[in-house]
């Protein structure tokens, strides 16, 4: 799945519309209220508001993105690792035989070190649609920035797919639940 932007707001947005037939809204609201539980350690702290008769979930959250690698002189030129975080937003609506979900306001944010320092800045400002931002001066790939993008398009669209696949989860697991 490619990152797209939104026509209205102008950020990246990851959104998809899934069928569930059979599904009623209040079941489909039921069943996304559980994958936050089930997928968040602490699902009230991600989980910022849901509304069972307007169908709709949101919660806040985030992913760590392997950064790149930065070299210590200090350390005999030794490579450190150094890890970002993407905070963005998950929006869940529920209606009778589908929901849509859509991922959006992604932030990076940074954490200060030694060798970064402390930053939250909007993915839109990396441009990651814009091929000439992959490239430096004098035209050299900026091989970072071609696995923060693929990595960012990675690990969401694995994220879309696990809230895809929780409603197959859990049609079998009611079938087991109903078999003992």
């Amino acid at each position: 799945q490619a990152i797209s932007i939104d026509d209205k707001s102008n950020k990246y947005i990851f959104e998809e519309v899934v069928k569930a037939p059979g599904f009623t809204k209040d079941q489909l609201f039921t069943i996304y209220r559980e994958w936050f539980v089930t997928t968040f350690v602490n699902a009230e702290a991600v989980l910022q508001m849901d509304d069972r008769e307007s169908g709709f979930l949101i919660g806040k959250s985030f992913l760590n993105l392997s950064g790149g690698m930065i070299t210590d002189q200090a350390a005999g030129n030794y490579p450190i690792a150094f890890t970002s975080r993407v905070n963005f937003t998950i929006k869940i609506y529920c209606k009778d035989g589908r929901f849509k979900y859509v991922l959006t306001d992604f932030y990076t944010y940074t954490a200060p070190s030694r060798y970064t320092i402390e930053s939250t800045i909007p993915l839109e400002a990396y441009d990651y649609n814009n091929l000439q931002s992959f490239y430096n001066k004098r035209g050299k790939i900026r091989k970072f920035r071609v696995k923060d993008k693929e990595s960012i398009i990675l690990d969401f669209t694995a994220f879309g797919t696990s809230i895809k696949n929780h409603i197959l989860d859990y049609e079998i697991n009611q079938n087991q639940q109903n078999d003992w």
